[in-house]
């Protein structure tokens, strides 16, 4: 925005006689008068701006685009108008149709004298009124032909759920955890689910409603820390109520989208949960082998402990008169509500009941055990307290049970696989479904009985209970999302996980292609769905057919494109090779060799261009003579020091070479060389003398930065030498390595002084604590279990081992205060180790895949995470919530990630320099780039910006 050079108001006009400066109204008669004081010209202009060469490439571009999407817009107006009119047919065709049955009804009176009782009453209609109609409109005909969308760049490909929800109001991930339970809303609009497992470490921990009119996911509930295992909706359909094994009940507002209320059950995990018919008060049946009893209005509790129960309380349900409780333990009792005492008690012993449902008459109830050798349902008669009857069928154990409002089915589901349907009038099976892909199911019945709703693990499908088939299934993603990309006219939208789903943005619908693609684009006219992975194959989404598979590449296929005429595909691979494929005739047209390893990405550029990226370096194509003008390497940044003043890099393939930059004045100084192997830890010492580096040659080396020059070699470890700390004083380092020995380091006289034995794999991480007493470390692989072990570093021992969360860890950082450690692990939740109690938080989920570096903000108030999903996410400690999510485009990964010491910063890169995100600002600057060629070709075309350089693809 164009500011006032005195006010900063906005200008008006510029003086061409003082270099054009800008000026508004008001300060230019002070201008002005400066002139008249000094007897200079004053020349006044209208306001005229130069655009720099660069911004005006870039302005080209985008006008470019912007006439291409014009066109393109024009030709969809003539298909949808097209379309449009074949509905207007269907209507006059309908209405013709209308009219001239009326036509026979009025003519076939017409020549009739005798009439019998319904001819008589028409003509008495016709006798006493006219017959007129309305004049004939089309008052529903609406369109948006020329509505400007919400804009996403398209290149972002992991474009992330956060703002597919926020932008399009479009939920596309759905349960990655096995589905607990389901209940329907008593206007049958809406299905509310509960998930969670502690046998899967990512579990879900969510509650999704489900519209059932229009077939969508509308909304999901998140903050549940443990598997829910329960929900109910009550009476109004207005608050959904979940019971987990957090040990909480939450409420959930409806129509607010919003958590109403917390309600908190100490050590009580809450397995099932039912609401009073009145909305007034909720019973819950805990593992402590009590009934919790929380009362809605007052949000007060009280438990019930029965006299000579030793269960826990696995399923509840009231009776419709609120009078009495039914629950299932190892045997179906009865409580009154009145006295709290126990008035049924079932005689027959099961190993467990793990479900109960009542008839509406309260006359009886249904109960099934977790019993698999001889799977029952019994019907028990509580007025004459007696068993009515016993239900067989089915193979395995019975997993849920549902009876239809008129209490004349049960609907009965299992392992094995069947679903039976119970005549409970003859007692008699009335119908059996055999499903292939029935596991750890659930089921739920329309108030009116029409459909019936049932779970399978993750999946939940609709059948029709009169037909008694399937109507339809939820095809939200149940596993980790990993691609997600966006039309040009922002139309579709394709998501990734072991499944493509393509969806309609605008129409809010989508088709399910059951492959897992390792790569995706779309073409510019939303024709053509390229998906890579060993081979290439090309899907018409138009006509939704399978148009061609390109074979050729020889690893995975981790990038592909598609020029803007349709006419080439182009893709990269793990083979290092780019190919290009004639999309018309079928075939390769070219391979283009250069590259030293596997490909992220290959990107269309201008001018019949296209640039491919490596983990090594990048190459600019041009597509007419298949021949590279350009290349430059890819950089990793291994340190930056305490005042941000001066990096450490080396090219990602040549990391016995490295650079040191200076970050004020953005040059290189001396190159500094002589050591063998890979750089695993870079720690640079707190008064910028010197760097100590770890390489997997199993050797420690310190460098004299003031004199650019190797200063000695420390010798110890076996084997690579994976992670490295300094104390603040800079006299010890203390190093891990992968023949699972600590090494503590006197930097002084280069010696080593300690080796401290404790870890039974190799050390990957090491932190010590601000006070230099303590160190944290950490063993073990993705494959192996992790240990943490604290150290006790002034008397040199092993002060305490850390029961491991039940996951694999994968990285940590220090928080300042409360000697509190932040643990990144590997299914990209993030934990707080308090090193003084030896107990984790509750786990935070940031990312879908493991996080490999953490760091902490010098203020403690922020945290900053990478993953091996190719983002960076920046999270509140305070709020609980996720400020931004940091990207480069088409899943470039990051070479580096810093989090500042002074400010709340965040220093990335990918590879061409170095970017830094202002939290607080929500501002990303690009400070640096490495390669001098690079920087001229970046500075001339502003599109290499929006490409290659990190871009805030999500803020709060």
């Amino acid at each position: 925005m164009l500011k006032c050079s005195i006010c900063g108001n906005i200008p008006t006009r510029q003086c061409s006689s003082c270099n054009s400066i800008l000026l508004c109204s008001e300060c230019s008669y002070f201008h002005f008068d400066d002139h008249m004081k000094y007897n200079t010209s004053c020349l006044f202009e209208k306001v005229q701006i130069k655009l720099s060469s660069k911004e005006i490439n870039l302005l080209k571009i985008k006008i470019r685009s912007a006439n291409e999407a014009i066109d393109l817009q024009k030709k969809l107006i003539i298909k949808e108008t097209s379309k449009a009119t074949k509905i207007l047919k269907i209507y006059i065709k309908q209405a013709f149709e209308i009219l001239e049955n009326l036509r026979r009804e009025y003519n076939s009176l017409n020549n009739k004298i005798i009439l019998d009782e319904n001819e008589f009453i028409k003509a008495k209609e016709i006798l006493k009124k006219n017959l007129m109609f309305e004049y004939p409109c089309y008052t529903q005909i609406e369109g948006t032909l020329t509505k400007i969308s919400k804009l996403i760049q398209n290149n972002l490909k992991g474009a992330n759920t956060h703002i597919i929800e926020s932008e399009y109001g479009l939920l596309i991930q759905g349960h990655t955890s096995e589905i607990n339970s389901l209940v329907i809303s008593s206007d049958n609009k809406y299905l509310v689910s509960g998930s969670g497992s502690y046998l899967d470490n990512g579990s879900d921990n969510t509650i999704r409603i489900w519209n059932l009119l229009e077939r969508r996911q509308e909304l999901v509930f998140q903050g549940h820390t443990g598997p829910v295992k329960c929900v109910a909706i009550t009476s109004d359909n207005k608050f959904v109520i979940s019971g987990a094994e957090d040990s909480t009940l939450r409420i959930w507002n409806l129509n607010n989208k919003t958590q109403e209320a917390i309600l908190f059950n100490r050590k009580e995990n809450i397995a099932s949960i039912a609401i009073s018919s009145d909305d007034t008060f909720i019973v819950c049946g805990s593992d402590n082998k009590s009934i919790i009893i929380w009362n809605l209005i007052t949000k007060t509790k009280y438990s019930i402990m029965l006299e000579g129960h030793f269960e826990k309380v696995n399923c509840v349900t009231i009776t419709t008169d609120n009078e009495y409780v039914v629950f299932g333990s190892n045997k179906v009792r009865v409580l009154s509500l009145r006295t709290n005492q126990q008035v049924i008690k079932f005689k027959k012993n099961y190993y467990f009941i793990n479900c109960v449902a009542i008839f509406k008459d309260n006359c009886f109830v249904a109960s099934s055990d977790f019993n698999n050798s001889n799977p029952e349902i019994v019907i028990w008669d509580l007025n004459e307290e007696y068993q009515e009857a016993i239900l067989q069928g089915h193979k395995t154990s019975i997993k849920s049970i549902a009876i239809t409002k008129d209490d004349l089915v049960l609907v009965s589901i299992s392992n094995d696989k069947i679903i039976i349907m119970w005549d409970l009038l003859t007692y008699n099976k009335q119908f059996l479904l055999y499903i292939s892909d029935l596991y750890d199911p659930c089921i739920a019945i329309a108030n009116d009985s029409s459909f019936f709703v049932t779970s399978s693990c993750k999946c939940i499908k609709l059948w029709n209970f009169v037909k008694r088939k399937q109507i339809f299934e939820f095809l939200d993603h149940n596993s980790v999302i990993n691609n997600i990309i966006i039309s040009e006219d922002n139309h579709y939208l394709v998501s990734v996980s072991n499944v493509v789903v393509i969806w309609n943005i605008l129409e809010k619908r989508q088709e399910v292609l059951k492959i897992t693609p390792s790569s995706i684009a779309i073409s510019i006219d939303n024709r053509y769905l390229v998906l890579g992975n060993y081979n290439i194959s090309v899907w018409n989404i138009i006509e939704k057919t399978y148009e061609v598979e390109l074979k050729g590449h020889k690893g995975i296929i981790n990038s592909v494109t598609i020029t803007d005429d349709n006419r080439i595909v182009i893709s990269g691979s793990d083979d290092k090779s780019v190919r290009l494929w004639n999309l018309s005739k079928k075939q390769q047209i070219a391979v283009l060799k250069g590259h030293k390893s596997k490909l992220n990405a290959v990107v269309l550029n201008i001018n019949n261009l296209c640039f491919s990226i490596s983990l090594s370096e990048l190459i600019l194509w041009n597509l007419d003579d298949k021949k590279p003008p350009f290349e430059s390497l890819i950089y990793k940044i291994h340190a930056i020091n305490m005042e941000e003043t001066i990096c450490i890099i080396s090219t990602s393939i040549n990391q016995t070479i490295l650079y040191i930059y200076n970050l004020i004045e953005k040059q290189q100084v001396p190159i500094l060389e002589g050591f063998k192997g890979i750089v695993k830890s870079v720690v640079i010492a707190s008064d910028n003398n010197f760097f100590v580096l770890a390489s997997s040659n199993s050797s420690i080396t310190l460098w004299n930065i003031p004199e650019k020059r190797l200063e000695a070699k420390l010798k110890g470890h076996l084997y690579s030498v994976n992670c490295i700390a300094l104390t603040s004083d800079n006299r010890y380092a203390i190093s891990g390595s992968d023949d699972k020995s600590l090494i503590i380091w006197d930097l002084i006289t280069k010696e080593k002084v300690a080796v401290l034995i404790g870890h039974d794999k190799e050390i990957n991480y090491i932190e010590i604590t601000s006070t230099d007493n303590f160190a944290i470390s950490s063993s073990g692989s993705e494959l192996s279990d992790n240990n943490i072990i604290i150290w006790d570093l002034v008397e040199r021992k092993l002060k305490a081992k850390v029961k491991k969360y039940n996951s694999n860890l994968s990285c940590f950082a220090k928080i300042g205060y409360k000697d509190n450690v932040v643990v990144g692990y590997c299914e990209g939740k993030i934990l707080i180790l308090n090193l003084r109690t030896k107990k984790f938080s509750l786990p935070y989920k940031l990312h879908t895949k493991k996080i490999k570096n953490v760091g902490i903000t010098e203020d403690n108030k922020f945290l900053v995470s990478e993953s091996d999903d190719n983002t960076v996410v920046v999270w509140d400690f305070e709020s609980g919530k996720k400020m931004a999510i940091l990207k480069i485009p088409d899943n470039i990964p990051f070479t580096g990630v810093y989090t500042s010491k002074i400010y709340n910063k965040v220093y990335l890169s990918s590879g061409f320099g170095i970017s830094a995100y202002d939290i607080e600002e929500n501002t990303m600057n690009h400070i640096l780039l490495f390669d001098e060629n690079f920087e001229n070709l970046y500075n001339k075309d502003l599109t290499y910006e929006e490409l290659l350089m990190p871009q805030i693809i999500y803020s709060d």
